[in-house]
């Protein structure tokens, strides 16, 4: 399943309870405070109903940042900087590996 944003822009799919966003760190990581962020409306409707697990893969360095869905609400914050509300998760919540270290596995 695509989820979008309230204004239609694709931020993701979900399969099988995985919440699957790609994203380019450059422009996407939050610089202040450094995290990942999910927009509210979104995460709230399309994910959190659905989710066990969330990724953030990002295709700049082939790095998966991962979570529970349980761990990203108890520790997510709320961000809004002018461009709707995100919940944000800060990366040293995250777990992170490699995309060398998952083909291992």
């Amino acid at each position: 399943m695509i989820v979008r944003s309230v204004d239609g822009k694709v931020i993701g799919k979900m399969d099988n309870g995985v919440f699957v966003k790609e994203v380019r760190g450059s422009i996407h990581m939050l610089r202040s405070p450094r995290g990942w962020g999910i927009d509210v409306e979104a995460y709230n409707q399309d994910i959190k109903p659905y989710c066990a697990e969330i990724q953030v893969h990002d295709m700049e360095t082939d790095l998966l940042y991962a979570s529970t869905s349980r761990n990203f609400d108890e520790k997510k914050i709320y961000i809004n900087r002018g461009f709707g509300g995100q919940f944000v998760l800060l990366l040293k919540d995250w777990s992170v590996k490699s995309r060398e270290q998952l083909s291992l596995l």
